[in-house]
């Protein structure tokens, strides 16, 4: 049950004492809030669901963490915010990050030779072939097994 008349030095100490009532006076009093102030940091990166993931963590960490809230160094409010901000600039960093995908993953062969090295006459082959058709995309190597088989099948013929 939400506790309107709990100041925030009770409902810090209620949640240092682990009190389920004392989260969830906090979610009902702060979530609102909270969740503004995170939209604001991700500026418009990332869909709504995006924040109130941030918000949802962040009352997570608040109940696993309370520990290292010190009244002395601030009110609880400050503590959420900061605590806010951090788990929304990491959020923000991790939706604006490159996402790794086939089309630009480029791996280099186990022998540190490229395809684009055996080009003027030196054909690569065994090992050295299944290394580098082996870096190339999955959408490119059909094309280059035909290539290198077609050539291979002319020069026996």
């Amino acid at each position: 049950m939400v506790q309107q008349d709990w100041s925030d030095d009770d409902l810090a100490q209620r949640l240092h004492e682990r009190n389920p009532e004392a989260l969830e006076t906090l979610i009902s009093r702060y979530s609102r809030e909270i969740y503004y102030f995170i939209r604001v940091v991700l500026d418009g990166i990332g869909v709504a669901q995006d924040a109130e993931e941030c918000v949802n963590d962040l009352f997570v960490a608040v109940w696993q963490e309370i520990d290292s809230f010190d009244p002395v160094q601030g009110t609880l409010r400050t503590w959420l915010t900061m605590r806010a901000k951090y788990i929304a600039l990491d959020r923000r960093r991790q939706l604006c990050r490159p996402r790794r995908t086939i089309s630009n993953r480029r791996k280099k062969p186990a022998n540190g030779r490229h395809l684009t090295s055996m080009v003027g006459g030196k054909p690569l082959a065994g090992e050295g072939m299944m290394v580098t058709i082996g870096s190339l995309f999955l959408h490119i190597q059909s094309l280059v097994w035909k290539t290198y088989w077609n050539k291979v099948r002319g020069a026996k013929n």
